[in-house]
């Protein structure tokens, strides 16, 4: 088996956030297919696949490990932090274990090891990209509520939406993210967890001093206080503060976890599968993750594809504590394009995603509906 071709869908979705899909197809007319995650680079993350097809045209796509390593080892502009080359590489890498499955008759997760969880606790983002009335307190928590009312258990927030032109946090910028947590905390209680997701906007005093102003607010993680450049930075946070500090979505290829976890530097390991590499990266990340008794969440606001590559891993991690899941995070035009470009779309009940028992990925691209809201790019 060979492949002969590669796709890039640019999926319009009418708002901000595109969605990339890949489209690897073999000689036997088996199409395997993946979503490269990134937000607001979509257009750079589809040319740099494109640019890797000729390294992956003629590999046999069963030999993922192999190509995997040649491609990122022997071609300059893929080894190294680059998250749209790494990227790039993890979407192809993905697909061709679709491409496996698919040959196999098997679930993706079969392949990696086995079904360790039957279902995925979610969590989701009470408030959205947009519209811009969802920055207030008010709206946040009736919003909060209503997904509590759905059944999650699980939330995450960004009280310091949008980015600051500064990274040292005002006393009245600091007074409004408290309120945003405080009726947060107040409309969902004490039984539902609240996340808070700072998106490493600002700098290490101000980190210090966000997280322990929220603190008694009881959050069940502190994401990204600081970048990820800085893991002693990192640390410095999770030594001062009780609550866990979480990061890791923008790290590419196990060696960039390395110190990360080795350090003790975050108390929660957050995967970006396809950005990480893809399925043989993510999976090392998460064992090495394990041996330092570290749990890992899963990083996913993107397509429906995404969301079936996040669960496919999910269901292999044993360490895995739970998934975002973008349900809420932004609307598409059509509101149900999610939905409507993939059959066998993953299931959420009660805050709890459904494993498929269907092979490959899970989830079958609807290519009609899929080349009407695409741009094709080969």
């Amino acid at each position: 088996m060979e492949i002969k071709n590669v796709k890039v869908y640019l999926v319009e979705t009418g708002c901000s956030v595109k969605w990339v899909f890949v489209e690897v197809e073999t000689d036997e007319g088996i199409k395997g297919y993946s979503e490269a995650s990134t937000v607001f680079r979509e257009y750079a993350q589809a040319y740099v696949i494109r640019e890797l097809k000729p390294y992956v045209l003629g590999k046999d796509p069963l030999e993922i490990k192999k190509n995997f390593n040649q491609i990122y080892k022997a071609h300059l502009d893929v080894r190294g932090p680059g998250s749209l080359e790494v990227t790039a590489l993890g979407a192809i890498e993905v697909a061709c274990w679709d491409i496996l499955g698919k040959k196999a008759n098997l679930p993706v997760y079969s392949l990696l090891g086995g079904k360790f969880n039957e279902r995925i606790r979610a969590y989701v983002h009470c408030e959205p990209v947009f519209p811009k009335e969802a920055h207030e307190s008010g709206w946040i928590a009736k919003n909060a509520a209503k997904l509590v009312d759905e059944g999650f258990k699980y939330l995450k927030f960004d009280p310091f939406w949008f980015y600051p032109e500064e990274e040292t946090i005002g006393l009245k910028e600091l007074d409004e993210a408290e309120d945003k947590v405080k009726v947060v905390r107040e409309a969902v209680g004490k039984e539902v967890e609240v996340g808070i997701e700072i998106h490493a906007k600002y700098n290490l005093p101000s980190a210090l001093k966000i997280c322990t102003r929220l603190e008694k607010y009881m959050p069940w993680f502190f994401e990204e206080p600081v970048g990820s450049e800085d893991f002693q930075a990192l640390k410095i946070v999770a030594n001062t503060v009780k609550t866990p500090i979480t990061s890791g979505e923008r790290l590419c290829t196990r060696y960039a976890f390395k110190e990360l976890i080795a350090g003790h530097c975050v108390d929660i390991i957050q995967i970006d599968p396809v950005r990480a590499g893809g399925f043989i990266e993510s999976i090392s990340i998460a064992n090495m993750a394990e041996a330092y008794t570290l749990p890992i969440i899963i990083h996913d606001p993107y397509g429906p594809i995404y969301d079936a590559i996040c669960v496919q891993f999910a269901a292999t991690v044993s360490n895995l504590f739970a998934m975002e899941y973008p349900k809420y995070y932004y609307n598409t035009k059509p509101e149900d394009l999610r939905y409507k470009i993939v059959e066998n779309h993953i299931k959420l009940k009660d805050g709890l995603l459904e494993v498929p028992k269907v092979v490959g990925l899970g989830v079958d691209v609807k290519e009609e509906v899929l080349k009407k809201y695409s741009k094709i790019i080969e």
